[in-house]
C-alpha cells in the first residue's frame, strides 16, 4: 500500500504542478478542483479504495492528514467574496526541497501522452 500512495502523491504532486500558470494567476488548486482530479482517477474522497485506504486520511485540510503531515502537500483556509470557506492545495516545504518539477512535469506529458513539456514549462 505505501508505494501506491507514494504513487497518488505523485500524481496529486504533479496535478497541482501543471494546473498552477502564471498566465492566469493560478497559484494553488482548490479542494474542489482536486476532488474533481481524484474523481477522475477513479477515487472518491469519502469512500475508502482498496489500494490507497481512505483518500480523506492522505489529504484533508488537517494537520494529521498524512500527505500534509509529511510537508508534501500544505493547504491554506480562506474566504471567497460570499464568505464561504475555500481551502487550496499547494507543494508543501519537503516536496519543494525533495520533487524536482521538470522530471515530473516530463512524468505527467508521458502520462497524459502530451509530448509538449514547453508549453506547460511556459504557463508554470
Amino acid at each position: 500500500m505505501a508505494q501506491a500512495k507514494r504513487g497518488l502523491l505523485s500524481a496529486i504532486l504533479m496535478f497541482i504542478f501543471a494546473s498552477k500558470s502564471k498566465k492566469t494567476n493560478v497559484n494553488a488548486v482548490t479542494e474542489t478542483v482536486l476532488i474533481k482530479f481524484l474523481k477522475s482517477l477513479g477515487l472518491h474522497y469519502d469512500t475508502p479504495d482498496p489500494f490507497f485506504g481512505d483518500v480523506k486520511k492522505l489529504i484533508s485540510p488537517t494537520n494529521t492528514a498524512e500527505f500534509i503531515h509529511e510537508g508534501y502537500i500544505s493547504f491554506a483556509k480562506s474566504s471567497d467574496p460570499s464568505e464561504t470557506q475555500v481551502i487550496s492545495y499547494d507543494w508543501g516545504p519537503r516536496a519543494t526541497l525533495v520533487c524536482e518539477p521538470e522530471i515530473m512535469l516530463n512524468s505527467f506529458c508521458r502520462i497524459m501522452r502530451d509530448p509538449l513539456v514547453d508549453k506547460w514549462v511556459e504557463s508554470s
